[in-house]
């Protein structure tokens, strides 16, 4: 069975596509392509887009799905996110790598146990025209509130030839339903500058 449409995973997202739904042995399988996910219940706008989507259904209706393709951040002003970003949930207590088979479609999903997030590696995230931030982030939601958090981050604050940030960091970020921010990232210290030799210290955020 084919349909457009949308479906809505419980509190977390909201994927919206063409969808092939098929019944293989005990499983309801379902693939897409060209689908669009939308964190739910939020006001930030975290969407993956021009996504490969897999959903494996056990006969014991433990779930896991994976819709993978291109980050964006359009409503929370002034912060954007680049690269590749996939939405996870599993509801299984073993991670699920594996393909998809639904009529045509054949996408391929990889989702740890217990997994309930947006996330992606190398993804860049630039807040408010003042920092840039590279690495490894995972984004949810709770009472309306985006939540994010990273490591292996790299990036910080660049004018002219000097920049200063932080290296292999880890990172926290709370957004509001009416788009307040708060966020840190914290670790090795960066410093690039005309003139500057052995700038050292301890931590740096």
């Amino acid at each position: 069975v084919t349909f457009t449409g949308d479906i809505s995973i419980a509190g977390l997202a909201d994927v919206s596509g063409t969808f092939t739904l098929a019944q293989s042995g005990n499983e309801t399988l379902a693939a897409g392509t060209s689908v669009s996910a939308s964190l739910a219940d939020a006001s930030s706008g975290l969407t993956v887009s021009s996504a490969t989507f897999g959903l494996a259904v056990a006969a014991d209706g433990n779930y896991a799905l994976e819709a993978s393709g291109n980050a964006s951040l359009t409503s929370l002003p002034d912060f954007t996110l680049a690269g590749s970003l996939a939405l996870e949930r599993n509801t299984g207590s073993t991670r699920v790598n594996r393909s998809i088979t639904a009529g045509s479609q054949t996408v391929s999903i990889d989702v740890a146990a217990g997994a309930r997030q947006f996330a992606g590696q190398s993804l860049t995230l630039t807040a408010d025209n003042f920092a840039s931030l590279t690495g490894n982030f995972a984004f949810d939601q709770q009472a309306g509130n985006l939540r994010a958090t990273g490591t292996g981050l790299s990036g910080g604050i660049t004018i002219g030839s000097v920049s200063a940030g932080v290296s292999n960091a880890s990172f926290g970020l709370i957004a509001t339903p009416s788009d307040l921010v708060a966020f840190e990232a914290s670790g090795g210290l960066a410093l690039t500058a005309a003139g500057l030799t052995n700038v050292a210290a301890s931590s740096a955020a």
